[in-house]
C-alpha cells in the first residue's frame, strides 16, 4: 500500500473511533413504561417492594438498551473498517 492508502485507512478509523451511537430518549421509552406497569400492577395487588421491583427491571431494561446499541454500533464500526480496508487495497492496485 501507498502513502495515500495508509493515510485514507488512518483516518477513517479516526472517525470511527470518534463517532458513537449512543442510545437517545425515545429508546428508553419502553423502559419507562415497563417500570410503570410494574409500579401499577404491583400496588394493585397490594405487593411489596413495588418501587424496588420496578426500579430494578427498569436498570436492567436499560442496560439491555444500551448493549444493544453498543453491539450495532461495533457491527456497523467493523463493515466500515472492512470497506475501508478493501477501498485502499482497490485504490493499490489501480495505482491511485
Amino acid at each position: 500500500m501507498n502513502i495515500k492508502s495508509v493515510f485514507f485507512v488512518y483516518v477513517g478509523l479516526l472517525s470511527i473511533a470518534l463517532t458513537h451511537a449512543s442510545p437517545t430518549s425515545s429508546d428508553f421509552t419502553r423502559c419507562n413504561k415497563k417500570a410503570v406497569a410494574i409500579i401499577e400492577i404491583c400496588l394493585r395487588h397490594n405487593e411489596d417492594n413495588c418501587w424496588l421491583r420496578s426500579e430494578m427491571d427498569y436498570k436492567s431494561c436499560r442496560k439491555d438498551v444500551i448493549r444493544s446499541h453498543q453491539y450495532y454500533h461495533n457491527r456497523k464500526k467493523a463493515a466500515k473498517i472492512q470497506r475501508d480496508i478493501q477501498d485502499a487495497k482497490n485504490m493499490s492496485t489501480n495505482g491511485e
